[in-house]
């Protein structure tokens, strides 16, 4: 398992699997980091951890990512109307539109596909992030074939 934390800051879904940036100050991943990760994900998995929509406002939203200043980056662009749509998954709560599968026993077969670097914002003189690529299947037979 992973020891360390992470400051998320986007992952959206792709036409193959999704990706996950991450800010992990001084910290890189590396390819030996991957079966940690899918380990994790496979954790969470067996957990059948529940996504749960939650909408809060800009103020609520400001004060549940208060120590992510990405997060907070992100809050101020919105207007002070908008109404933010997160979703709760085992300990992890993050901002996301959805929709999601009812629960993490969904996905049955995980994997890491690639680790990358990335910079918030795509902008080489901001922050240096982990991108983490991942793609779930339905089965391990899918998987594999993949």
């Amino acid at each position: 398992e992973l020891e360390y934390g992470a400051d998320l800051t986007i992952g959206p879904a792709l036409e193959e699997g999704f990706y996950y940036d991450c800010y992990l100050g001084e910290r890189n991943l590396h390819d030996d980091d991957k079966q940690r990760l899918v380990k994790r994900m496979q954790s969470s998995v067996k957990e059948r951890q529940d996504f749960e929509r939650v909408v809060i406002t800009k103020e609520e939203a400001k004060n549940m990512f208060s120590e992510n200043k990405f997060k907070l980056e992100m809050i101020e662009a919105f207007p002070d109307s908008e109404v933010i749509s997160c979703y709760r998954c085992g300990p992890m709560v993050d901002m996301c539109t959805g929709p999601h599968v009812p629960h993490t026993g969904v996905l049955k077969a995980v994997g890491v596909n690639s680790l990358s670097r990335a910079f918030w914002r795509a902008d080489v003189n901001r922050e240096p992030l982990q991108r983490v690529y991942g793609i779930t299947f339905p089965d391990d037979k899918e998987l594999k074939s993949y």
